[in-house]
């Protein structure tokens, strides 16, 4: 998945650069009614340019946009925090087969 936990994940509510910054100038705020799940809070994410991560709770979805990412995180009971970080294509992505150390490792280990 392009979503991984933030210091585990469960429990942790996400913060900027350090466990005090939380300015509201990080994240777009998407309430519960909209965000039903975590799932469709990953999809708001996927769908928002630049996104860098989420926070989805109970109280809804926040979708970290702040260009550091999400640099810390907090304990807070029924949040989740996750980074996002999608694939992204390595050489131009096109008629490109994926090799190891060098264009003729194919080696069986590196999958």
């Amino acid at each position: 998945s392009a979503f991984t936990p933030v210091d585990r994940g469960t429990s942790r509510a996400c913060r900027g650069s350090s466990a005090t910054d939380n300015s509201a100038s990080h994240y777009t705020r998407i309430g519960p009614a909209k965000a039903t799940s975590m799932e469709a809070c990953m999809a708001f994410c996927i769908a928002t340019p630049k996104c860098k991560g989420i926070e989805y709770s109970s109280n809804g979805c926040e979708i970290w946009t702040r260009s550091g990412g999400i640099g810390a995180s907090v304990p807070a009971n029924g949040f989740t925090c996750m980074r996002y970080e999608p694939f992204a294509p390595v050489d131009g992505g096109s008629n490109r087969a994926c090799r190891g150390g060098s264009t003729g490792d194919n080696s069986a280990s590196h999958f």
